[in-house]
């Protein structure tokens, strides 16, 4: 999957994971668990289908953040 996030712009690959929060619990899961669009939308299916916006998240890779 390739997707791309802000902040500094950055390519998510293939076992990167994804921090963000939703309803004020912080989640962090693999990238496999989302469907991206080309503007760095992640989409998923939590109770509900519901996306995050690439300011919304962190890509987390090899234990660091890489889109601060």
């Amino acid at each position: 999957m390739k997707a791309t996030a802000t902040k500094n712009r950055v390519e998510i690959l293939k076992g990167d994971l994804i921090r963000f929060k939703l309803n004020e619990r912080e989640i962090t899961w693999t990238i496999d668990n989302f469907l991206s669009e080309n503007n760095g939308l992640l989409i998923f299916d939590f109770f509900g289908i519901k996306s995050i916006k690439p300011e919304e998240y962190e890509v987390i890779r090899n234990g660091n953040v890489i889109n601060q």
